[in-house]
């Protein structure tokens, strides 16, 4: 095995981020386990870190793994997919939630002795050791009986990505680029943040509550995602979009904060300050907000479906929705970006009580109301 000089520059619960100075094209072979398992658990401690590894070298080229960017513990296939049992596995009457995976054609817990017997007290005495947990099947530790006795789940994608309507009640997936599945997301937004006709995406990621044995998703700086239009979507850097986010994120809202018209993004962050960040658009496309004024009990017309003709002939939809991450939600503004040499010719609205309306947008405008009929 060839060995490079790197550094250890993160080091991400399973994870360990080890930062190379060369400019290689491909992933550098790094420390076998046996090397890595020399560093104490007090030398892996960030307190108790020498200085070298304290350094907080990120974004690096480089992570310590030449497989996928997905670090996390969930691997399912189409023919062995991750199964969720939910039921009474202690007699107590409640249910329990059971994580199971194959391994050889063998059904094993993702939990371990510690993380399953806190919840269900009887696996300690009937598992005196780790080592007697980790040799039994799912089977053995839960009983058949139990298991065929309570609901049970699958999943065969637990990528980030979307699902494009094609027009007859089916659904296609088209999962997010590599650097995207990074970290979970837990705030997105889907809109044509430069102008130039295609819905955009932005996320922001991480997630700091898994149980301490999986340790922080952390590695997400947010992503943006550029839109071709068909439902594909390629990456942009932070560095050029100047959207960086490495907190806990738990929100993304948007709003156009300092009235250019462009929405600009706020993102809520667990335990620490919100963050914001402003749509600077040079491109010198335009833009034109829509607001709503529902009737009684539905004021800002949540459930609209709002469909703009462009003077190129192409049409947009939008839908007034509430709801946009943890205890947050987007102003119930619509907005509809062209390039500069196109236009918004007219607004159509269809209310969620059924009625329509259409409104003639007249030259030059940036934003216009419009009313719900009685």
């Amino acid at each position: 095995m060839s060995k490079n000089t790197g550094r250890v520059s993160q080091i991400i619960g399973p994870v360990v981020d080890v930062a190379f100075d060369n400019n290689e094209v491909d992933l550098p072979d790094i420390y076998d386990s046996l090397e890595i398992s020399t560093y104490s658990d007090k030398e892996l401690d960030w307190q108790n870190r020498s200085e070298s590894l304290k350094k907080d070298y990120r974004p690096k080229p480089w992570a310590g793994t030449p497989y996928q960017l997905s670090y996390f513990k969930y691997h399912p296939k189409e023919k062995n997919p991750i199964r969720v049992f939910y039921g009474d596995f202690d007699g107590t009457g409640e249910s329990t939630i059971v994580e199971a995976k194959y391994e050889n054609n063998v059904l094993l817990p993702i939990r371990g002795r510690s993380c399953s017997s806190n919840a269900m007290p009887f696996l300690f005495d009937k598992f005196k050791t780790f080592d007697s947990f980790a040799r039994a099947s799912l089977q053995e530790i839960y009983t058949s009986n139990k298991l065929d006795n309570s609901k049970v789940y699958k999943a065969t994608e637990l990528r980030s990505g979307i699902l494009i309507n094609n027009g007859d009640g089916n659904f296609k997936f088209n999962p997010f680029p590599k650097i995207a599945q990074i970290a979970p997301g837990f705030g997105i937004d889907l809109s044509d943040f430069d102008g130039d006709g295609n819905l955009d995406i932005y996320m922001v990621q991480n997630f700091y509550g898994p149980e301490p044995e999986t340790g922080h998703m952390a590695g997400g700086l947010s992503q943006l995602l550029k839109g071709d239009g068909k439902g594909s979507f390629t990456p942009i850097s932070p560095e050029r979009s100047g959207l960086v986010v490495f907190e806990d994120t738990k929100s993304l809202t948007r709003k156009d904060l300092n009235g250019d018209g462009w929405n600009d993004y706020i993102v809520g962050v667990n335990n620490g300050n919100l963050k914001i960040f402003t749509n600077d658009n040079v491109t010198g496309n335009r833009i034109i907000s829509i607001n709503l004024k529902g009737i009684a009990g539905n004021t800002t017309g949540v459930g609209s479906l709002v469909t703009a003709k462009i003077s190129d002939g192409s049409v947009r939809v939008a839908e007034v929705y509430s709801g946009s991450g943890y205890l947050s939600q987007n102003p119930p503004t619509i907005s509809f970006a062209t390039k500069s040499s196109d236009k918004v010719t007219e607004v159509s609205v269809a209310w969620p009580n059924g009625k329509e309306s259409v409104t003639e947008v007249s030259e030059g405008s940036s934003m216009i109301e419009i009313k719900q009929p009685e």
